[in-house]
């Protein structure tokens, strides 16, 4: 090996010092590297000798090797990110630590000096159905994989992206409400609505259950996320057209950004017509909220998702509300809306209130009560009746 220096390093053992004969050389990036020139060798001649005989470092990074194109990805600065930028399409901080985590802490580990032109298909399947994470990261970390081989193949190291069938998420999805239980929940009086959602705790702000009961029954009756709500302002509402507008949310760092998975190219900005009875309930709040900012505050400070939770569980106890083997979550009134309103509304326009790309995630979010369904399709009765002429 050219240009390795060699060096006496000592040691101590038992009062007795000693050494061993060590070397350094420059890799290709600047940086020292230190190795022992073979414990055997007492002489600095056998030292020579063996450093003599070892192969010179590479000039530069072996190209095609995973690390090379993976291990720089998602860190700030780099290529990938900046040319994503130049297209318009600037990755939230979330999905940037995501992605950088997914090569961190699963793909470099296992695969970081592997030629990335052999890896094949079966091969990270294979991987992927050992490791013991959910469906759902499975399918996330193999999307970090497809970014990956795209830029391998931009680089021209592969032809072709292999192609992995997604994994079958193995979570349970959200329960909804029924038809009793929403009249309870949300009654139509602010007095009424106030006593089910207020929390009889002595630091309570004045009206702070009429808020929660205002939002979560905007929520349910407009199919909104707990960001998109939590971010809603006056200029977003149209009481006249009974309309909202939604063009914010808070993102999971209490940020306002666009909503979800909105970018500068595309916002994914969408229009929800309300029903009358909901616009009624929302001025019943806009009476008191603040003029400017989120009309929906705690404690003079926008709501924080993780309180969310707690109020509604609250207000699901004080009404009595059956929760025992069902998955109530915040989350659920978006699953109740769109599951009362796919027998009200024609497909492609419940996936536009919703804020769907595909009708398969629509469907998804379909959770029917097959009593309120039997009530729901009495409108058709007349043409049932027709079976028997």
């Amino acid at each position: 090996m050219k240009n390795a220096h060699l060096f006496k390093r000592w040691y101590s053992r038992k009062g007795r010092k000693y050494f061993y004969w060590w070397f350094y050389y420059i890799d290709f990036t600047g940086k020292r590297v230190y190795k022992p020139a073979g414990r055997a060798c007492t002489l600095k001649r056998e030292a020579q000798a063996f450093i003599d005989a070892l192969p010179d470092p590479p000039a530069a990074a072996p190209m095609g090797i995973l690390r090379e194109v993976a291990g720089g990805m998602f860190l700030p600065g780099c290529s990938y990110l900046e040319r994503q930028a130049e297209r318009g399409r600037v990755l939230s901080q979330h999905t940037i630590r995501v992605q950088r985590a997914y090569i961190e802490n699963y793909i470099l580990p296992a695969f970081r000096d592997r030629q990335i032109a052999e890896l094949t298909a079966a091969e990270i399947e294979d991987w992927l159905v050992g490791l013991d994470l959910s469906g759902s990261v499975k399918n996330a970390i193999l999307g970090t994989w497809r970014t990956i081989f795209r830029e391998a193949q931009r680089r021209r190291l592969i032809q072709g992206i292999p192609q992995i069938e997604r994994f079958r998420r193995q979570s349970r999805r959200y329960d909804t409400l029924q038809d009793e239980e929403l009249a309870v929940l949300f009654p139509d009086d602010p007095a009424a609505l106030e006593t089910i959602w207020r929390d009889e705790v002595p630091w309570e702000p004045e009206h702070a259950g009429l808020m929660f009961g205002v939002m979560f029954c905007l929520m349910v009756s407009a199919g909104l996320r707990s960001g998109e709500a939590r971010a809603i302002h006056r200029d977003q509402v149209f009481s006249e057209l009974c309309g909202i507008v939604i063009n914010r949310a808070y993102n999971l760092q209490d940020q306002l950004t666009a909503p979800k998975k909105g970018t500068e190219r595309d916002p994914r900005f969408r229009a929800v017509v309300v029903p009358a009875r909901t616009m009624r309930v929302l001025s019943w709040w806009l009476e008191k909220a603040t003029q400017a900012g989120p009309i929906f505050v705690y404690y003079d400070r926008p709501i924080r998702r993780e309180y969310l939770l707690n109020r509604f569980r609250l207000g699901l106890r004080q009404a009595k509300i059956k929760t025992e083997g069902r998955r109530l979550m915040v989350h659920s009134l978006r699953y109740t809306y769109n599951t009362r309103m796919e027998t009200l509304l024609p497909g492609g326009l419940l996936r536009q209130f919703m804020g769907h790309r595909n009708e398969e995630m629509t469907a998804l979010y379909s959770r029917p009560h097959m009593l309120d369904r039997i009530r729901a399709y009495q409108v058709e009765r007349e043409k049932v009746e027709r079976f028997w002429g």
